[in-house]
């Protein structure tokens, strides 16, 4: 593990180098550029999950997450959804101009061995894959404290018009200290046999730069939409191996509740597949995620 550290430093090491070497005007206008990006306002979802950009270059980005030290010794996987989104998307706003942004189109994170751990600082190094008029391709990996590799994420993000906006630091939320269900506010409206309705009224605190709710916060409930339903439906130990998230439309932060479906779509003897849709009022689909899941050995010699 403490090679991928060394790797994942050296990587960014080279990166910087390049850029610190190129001297035309161009590329100083891009240095310049990736330094705005690093010290633009944060999001009051990324000021809540205690997300911080620590430095830019063009097309990549390097940010830490600190994680509070309350509760339980292990958090899920939903607490890293923000940083993952963040860094990723934030690498592509290094290629842009002043008033353009970009969106989410879709957010798949493939997980490591362990889980993020209470108290301790998540880095992740996000970079560009590929970048087009329209659209750009990039990815992120999430490293912890110890050098373990947490997670691996590549994202589509869909490029527009309008300036990335932060908010006023008196506005913005204190890293929280809440339990991730607590602080979404999901409840259970529905159990079913194989599925469950859950509900949430998001409010602001969830929000991104564009005041609609962060794609990080989408994953985050869809990773824990997706862990309720198999703990009540299948009453089995599963470890997540992947999640991947679909944006189709905005999320309001005003407070109206929406509902998310989870069911479990395929029960293997050691692979559960599930999926989540996210409903407005008016029934349209906002977004909706896909989640595979390892049984465990002992779920296995019992012959489920």
């Amino acid at each position: 593990m403490k090679t991928h550290q060394i790797q994942h430093n050296a990587s960014w090491a080279r990166a910087t180098t390049t850029a610190m070497s190129a001297r035309s005007a161009s590329d100083e206008e891009a240095l310049q550029r990736a330094l705005e990006v690093s010290r633009l306002a944060p999001a009051p979802t990324e000021a809540l999950f205690g997300i911080t950009v620590t430095d830019a270059v063009p097309g990549s980005l390097r940010v830490e997450q600190q994680i509070h030290s309350a509760g339980d010794a292990n958090r899920p996987w939903g607490w890293i959804g923000p940083l993952a989104d963040l860094t990723a998307g934030r690498s592509v706003l290094t290629h842009l101009t002043e008033d353009q942004s970009c969106r989410t189109v879709n957010l798949r994170l493939d997980f490591g061995g362990r889980l993020p751990r209470a108290g301790e600082r998540v880095t992740a190094h996000g970079r560009v894959i590929d970048l087009s008029d329209d659209s750009a391709l990039a990815a992120s990996t999430l490293v912890g404290s110890d050098g373990t590799i947490l997670a691996h994420c590549v994202g589509r993000f869909m490029i527009v018009s309008g300036a990335h906006a932060g908010s006023p630091k008196d506005e913005l939320p204190q890293p929280t200290t809440e339990a991730l269900e607590h602080l979404l506010g999901l409840r259970v409206l529905e159990k079913r046999p194989t599925a469950l309705v859950l509900g949430v009224a998001p409010d602001r605190r969830l929000a991104n730069s564009f005041d609609i709710m962060h794609g990080g916060v989408q994953f985050a409930l869809a990773d824990v939409s997706l862990r309720h339903v198999i703990a009540e439906t299948t009453s089995l130990e599963a470890k997540h191996l992947d999640l991947a998230v679909s944006y189709h439309r905005p999320v309001h932060v005003s407070g109206e509740t929406m509902t998310i479906c989870a069911f479990v779509e395929r029960q293997g003897r050691r692979i559960i597949v599930a999926r989540i849709r996210a409903r407005d009022s008016l029934d349209r689909l906002l977004f909706s995620a896909e989640g595979t899941f390892a049984t465990s050995p002992s779920a296995r010699d019992q012959g489920q």
